[in-house]
């Protein structure tokens, strides 16, 4: 028998001395659980040893750094688990709290959320899959709606597209919370709906102060003109206070308020926006179906002549009528602007237009009310014309370096500029070659350099100044350790004033930045001030 030679009995004993270790710190981090929800700390021992055991070998611990805890300022709603919402009219304004994991490819990421207090208090665990603020685009910035969409997966549920996942919704107060039984939800200014399953009309209609009004399944719906049915193509139509379903006899409203149905005749329809909804007439021409426009008292104000459903946005739409002619049309469907054999591309808040020939050159471009400017310098074929919002545009030259932005009243040209991704107030989030981005002035002074691995992002923060938010990947070699992502914010001066290891967001609704590092998850304020953090250990989550 070869006896182990003296460096791997040492080792051998050390390996066998280090899961007795791991096994004693578990035993006293059981132990101080109650402590722990108390937020005091019992400090375990710098040094441990051992009795002598049959190998007659003292093993010296002082090498091993004890368990701290790790301090942060968020308490919990009780001791014990809190593994649901319970509702109730004492939290106040609730916020998703989050744990986190390292991607393959260096990215920290959300792995699970809970619900804290803006003070601090813990009300749920680590249970909820995603939890969503709400919102509705438009216009101008975002509209936020006063509740979060709740979802967790469980292998229990059936006839779901998205399977295992179940939704619910929750005021942001916490006061109300609906069942946890949901494939679906959509909210309909005014209204939530919220299916069950999608081989039914099991749709329960909320109101948005949580009030549950009808099931759809008790309004005598009638025979869906397509099989199979999808209570998904009622969800989804949910606009402006009506659905709408297409039967074999026409097309029926839904009035969210109390279920009730209008008839129509019409053999189409689309979702209502800024008053109008597209319908098609049983009227043929070319073979093409053709499409109007309806008001919400259900009167025909433009009459079917559109081959494709068009949708209105700063009080205009772009339809197309038969023979490749495109117009831009008001509410009154008049024509304000017609090209033929040439196509136009509408931002989606209606902050300008640009018409395309058939080689998909920009020829032309539109400001938001429709007046029409080219560029105050000829350097020949614009091409990649891309809307930004407000009334600007960037593209760039055949032959030309660089990027252009312009509008009615202003053109920059950026040689080092490779593209613009977005404008905010004077300032351009920007990459240059290395495909990376930066940020700078509209006036091209560089305020925050293309980094290698940087994402980055203009965010207004309610004083009328703006922020600037980077995310780093640090991307290692083949085979190598991947590092989490970091954040940086800097000030328009290009300053930094927060960085690490982590994400970070901002909320503009709440003024609130919310950073997540691999072990805590902090809520700061404007002033990027802590208003409390959840420290998480997310080395031990499951």
């Amino acid at each position: 028998m070869v006896r182990p030679t003296r460096s791997k009995r040492t080792a051998r004993i050390y390996r066998i001395a280090g899961i007795i270790a791991v096994f004693a710190i578990c035993a006293q981090l059981s132990a101080c659980d109650t402590a722990l929800h108390r937020r005091e700390w019992v400090p375990l021992p710098t040094t441990t040893s051992t009795p002598d055991m049959k190998w007659e070998v003292k093993t010296d611990y002082s090498g091993l750094a004890p368990y701290e805890k790790i301090a942060g300022t968020a308490v919990r709603l009780h001791s014990g688990p809190l593994t649901e919402l319970l509702p109730s009219g004492d939290y106040g304004l609730l916020l998703p709290y989050a744990s986190a994991a390292v991607t393959e490819s260096g990215f920290l990421q959300v792995s699970m959320y809970g619900l804290v207090t803006s003070d601090g208090i813990i009300v749920t665990d680590l249970i909820y899959d995603s939890i969503d603020r709400q919102y509705i685009y438009g216009l101008a910035d975002p509209i936020a709606l006063p509740f979060y969409t709740l979802t967790m997966y469980t292998d229990t549920q059936e006839d779901s597209w998205y399977s295992g996942r179940l939704y619910a919704v929750c005021a942001l107060d916490g006061s109300w919370l609906t069942r946890f039984e949901y494939s679906n939800v959509v909210f309909a200014d005014g209204y939530i709906l919220m299916a069950r399953k999608y081989d039914s009309y099991d749709i329960d209609v909320y109101d948005y102060d949580g009030r549950l009004l009808y099931n759809m399944l008790d309004l005598d719906l009638p025979v869906q003109r397509y099989e199979p049915v999808y209570v998904s193509d009622i969800v989804y139509s949910a606009s402006e206070g009506y659905a709408h379903l297409l039967t074999d006899d026409g097309v029926v409203f839904i009035d969210l308020a109390d279920g009730r149905q209008i008839k129509t005749d019409y053999q189409g329809a689309s979702n209502f926006n800024e008053g109008l909804a597209p319908v098609s007439a049983p009227s043929w021409e070319q073979g093409v179906e053709l499409w109007g426009a309806i008001d919400r008292g259900f009167n025909q104000v433009i009459e079917p002549r559109y081959i494709y459903p068009f949708y209105f946005s700063n009080g205009y739409a772009v339809a197309e009528l038969p023979g490749n002619v495109t117009q831009i049309i008001n509410k009154r469907g008049e024509a304000l602007i017609t090209v033929t054999d040439m196509s136009i591309i509408s931002h989606y808040d209606g902050s300008g237009y640009i018409v395309y020939n058939n080689e998909w050159q920009a020829v032309e471009c539109y400001s938001p009310d429709l007046t029409k400017f080219t560029l105050a310098t000829d350097r020949g074929v614009r091409m990649g014309v891309t809307p930004l919002g407000g009334g600007w545009f960037t593209c760039w030259y055949e032959g030309v370096p660089g990027s252009v932005l312009f509008s009615r009243e202003a053109e920059y040209h950026y040689p080092d500029v490779q593209y613009i991704s977005s404008i905010e107030g004077e300032y351009l989030a920007y990459s240059d070659e290395s495909g990376w981005y930066g940020a700078m002035d509209i006036e091209g002074r560089v305020i925050v350099p293309p980094q290698d691995g940087m994402l980055l992002h203009a965010v207004p923060v309610g004083d009328g100044s703006t922020v600037f938010i980077s995310l780093t990947s640090r991307f290692g070699g083949f085979g190598s350790d991947q590092a989490a992502s970091s954040f940086r914010i800097y000030d328009e001066e290009g300053e930094v004033l927060l960085a690490g290891d982590g994400v970070v967001t901002f909320d503009g609704d709440l003024g609130l930045f919310y950073v997540l590092t691999g072990d805590s998850y902090c809520v700061r304020d404007l002033d990027l001030s802590v208003k409390f953090d959840v420290k998480l250990m997310s080395y031990l989550l499951d």
